[in-house]
């Protein structure tokens, strides 16, 4: 299991896109965290296994409605001394 930052760029704010993400990852079985950031983006941090992280990007990529549009995805690998025990939103 490893651990994995998520930044969605696009139309991804205001339009339910941090809910849509919670349910991705219950549905693929991660861990972690959703947040929106200051910029405009929404922020996830996963712990996930190879073909977990593969299925997650594959369904974050693929808006729920018209009104949700993700123009760039970027994973990358950090280290992190936590564990979580579900997927939450973070306020």
């Amino acid at each position: 299991m490893n651990t994995y930052e998520i930044v969605v760029s696009g139309r991804v704010q205001g339009v339910g896109y941090r809910i849509y993400a919670m349910q991705i990852a219950t549905e693929v079985g991660v861990t972690g965290t959703v947040r929106n950031l200051t910029n405009g983006d929404v922020k996830l941090i996963v712990q996930a296994d190879d073909a977990q992280l593969e299925v997650l990007q594959h369904r974050l990529q693929q808006p729920a409605h018209r009104f949700m549009r993700v123009d760039k995805l970027t994973i990358r690998p950090i280290s992190l001394d936590k564990n979580y025990s579900d997927f939450q939103i973070v306020y």
